[in-house]
């Protein structure tokens, strides 16, 4: 079901608008999810109730209404799960994996890493107004509350900077209502990526101790962006990770899933801008074509998300590296036409 904000709502949604979503989200469900999950579909909570009201774009409920619905779905309010036509999206990979990590140590309903999936989507291959971005629905519906509601407090949270400098913020995405997935998706579950080699790709994820962390954990494992000596340059990826990520992703998402995928695991630690291993490696692997069909028009967002920044500016290098090879583009170059 698509949003359908007012002329007024659309003001504090400039994304939404132009529909800037990023082309790559990500998913996490377990058998105890509250959501209905595969590879075919997914179906909120509110959808198996059969209740109309509570189906409704949540732009036609009434403010306070929406306001509550939307708050205690980004609360994770267990109480208001038969009322919740939402489901929730990250772009993101760093938090989507360590938040399967967590669903496997840190809740009391815990499941085992072969049964905690993570489900990637190409957006594209939805209808324009499927996803909206938290920041822009909790702006537009807080718009019609009172300034001392809960959603204008949550959406503080998310906004404001930390004293160090760090963000809550984990890039989410919002659905509403039933959503189809079958041909737009794949899948692989954590304890396939673990066995493929995950923790080899970013150490940190595998310190178990951490597993029953989440927001807190995420902050932290971003500080090595942070880090980043300004004159120091980083050392050059290891050709054997590269091939590593490669592999994981060529077994566990698979085609048309595996070159993005296996740039976001290369993106989950600080890299080079235009690492010569990585971008070598794909140029090497990878046809034009598909380089190309895969990585245009991402729409990456990576307001406050360094792993996505990274991802972002891998893309580029790859991306740059294809049309410098390219005979026509680079005689078009020479001729003083300027390319995008």
């Amino acid at each position: 079901m698509p949003f359908e904000p007012s002329a007024e709502h659309l003001k504090h949604m400039p994304k939404f608008q132009a529909n800037q979503v990023p082309r790559y989200l990500f998913h996490i469900y377990t058998p105890v999810s509250v959501s209905t999950t595969t590879t075919s579909y997914v179906i909120p909570p509110a959808t198996k109730t059969l209740d109309r009201e509570a189906t409704l774009d949540i732009f036609k409920e009434p403010p306070d209404i929406a306001g509550d619905l939307l708050w205690s779905h980004l609360r994770w309010t267990a109480a208001h799960e038969e009322t919740c036509n939402f489901t929730s999206w990250t772009s993101s990979l760093l938090f989507a994996l360590q938040y399967g990590l967590f669903m496997h140590r840190g809740l009391d309903f815990r499941s085992e890493l072969y049964d905690i999936h993570l489900l990637i989507i190409d957006t594209r291959k939805f209808p324009k107004g499927t996803f909206v971005k938290d920041l822009e629905i909790m702006r537009a519906i807080a718009s019609n509350l009172d300034p001392g509601e809960k959603l204008h407090d949550m959406l503080s949270l998310r906004e404001d900077l930390k004293s160090n400098g760090r963000k809550y913020y984990f890039g989410e995405y919002l659905s509403q209502g039933d959503l189809a997935l079958q041909g737009k998706c794949t899948e692989a579950t954590m304890e396939l990526m673990r066995r493929l080699g995950l923790f080899d790709l970013q150490p940190d994820l595998g310190d178990e101790t951490k597993w029953d962390q989440l927001a807190n954990r995420v902050l932290n494992l971003r500080d090595p962006f942070r880090n980043v000596p300004p004159i120091q340059p980083l050392p050059p990826t290891d050709i054997e990770l590269v091939r590593k990520a490669i592999v994981l992703a060529s077994v566990s998402f698979r085609d048309p899933f595996t070159l993005p995928g296996a740039l976001m695991l290369l993106a989950l630690r600080p890299r080079q801008h235009k690492d010569e291993a990585i971008v070598k490696a794909f140029v090497a692997m990878f046809t034009r074509d598909e380089i190309r069909d895969s990585l245009r028009d991402c729409q990456v967002d990576a307001w406050h998300l360094p792993e996505v920044e990274q991802f972002a500016s891998l893309v580029d290098a790859i991306l740059q590296e294809v049309d410098e090879l390219d005979p026509l583009i680079k005689a078009m170059r020479n001729l003083g036409f300027r390319l995008t």
